[in-house]
């Protein structure tokens, strides 16, 4: 039979064993590179079709997980790739027009996951590289905030400058987008937890002069003047 000596020996040896399981799972996550949330946007689906929520579905799948090295240049067009019928996509509206109306595209609706992407690329103070606005204003993105994406032409390209790799995840739903950008304490210690902010005027019927700015630690870093057509 066991003495008594025996059995606390036993039971020390496994709460030492449970210690240190419990101590190397913290540690593990401790310096996970992506235990952080460096900057998030998520985004109402409700007004989009079947097939843009489609389009914008195989889209997600290309992004979910990426990880964007320290001094990479991330881009939309080459993480994603073409928009083709083979890949999954189906025409559907470009866009939603304050009419309503818009031409029909292979892949129409995935401006809206650029968009969100170029929001918290913004706010993470990432540098940005290419960006292009829209034409005229649309219903599901602020003008400003927006960034349209076409294979071969329009880009939507960020660098991350950190020295700390930064991950992208999306989620979605059928009422809703989700993306977001993770890294660890240094990149959210970096990114500050800046604020978007816009002005908008008309300069003249049919336009809109929209500028934004990043507001980081009580300063206003100016970063885009656009013009769009609002019919």
């Amino acid at each position: 039979m066991e003495d008594g000596k025996s059995k606390l020996q036993k039971v020390a040896t496994r709460f030492a064993l449970v210690f240190m399981t419990v101590a190397l799972i913290y540690a593990n996550f401790s310096f996970y590179p992506f235990a952080k949330t460096v900057s998030s946007r998520s985004v109402s689906l409700r007004p989009l079709s079947f097939e843009q929520k489609n389009n914008l579905s195989v889209a997600v799948q290309r992004l979910n997980g990426l990880v964007i090295r320290p001094g990479e240049t991330f881009s939309f067009n080459a993480a994603v790739g073409p928009r083709t019928g083979k890949r999954g996509y189906q025409p559907a509206p470009s866009y939603l027009g304050a009419g309503g109306e818009s031409p029909q595209t292979l892949g129409g609706g995935i401006c809206l996951l650029s968009s969100c992407l170029y929001q918290n690329a913004l706010a993470a103070g990432l540098n940005i590289v290419e960006r292009v606005p829209h034409l005229r204003t649309v219903r599901t993105v602020a003008p400003g905030f927006d960034a349209t994406v076409w294979y071969g032409s329009a880009d939507l390209r960020f660098k991350n400058q950190t020295e700390c790799p930064i991950q992208i995840k999306t989620d979605m739903s059928d009422s809703q987008l989700k993306v977001t950008l993770l890294g660890n304490s240094e990149v959210l210690a970096k990114s500050g937890n800046a604020q978007l902010r816009r002005t908008e005027a008309m300069p003249a019927p049919g336009e809109l002069l929209v500028e934004v700015f990043r507001c980081d630690q009580g300063k206003d870093i100016f970063v885009s003047r656009d013009l769009y057509r609002t019919r």
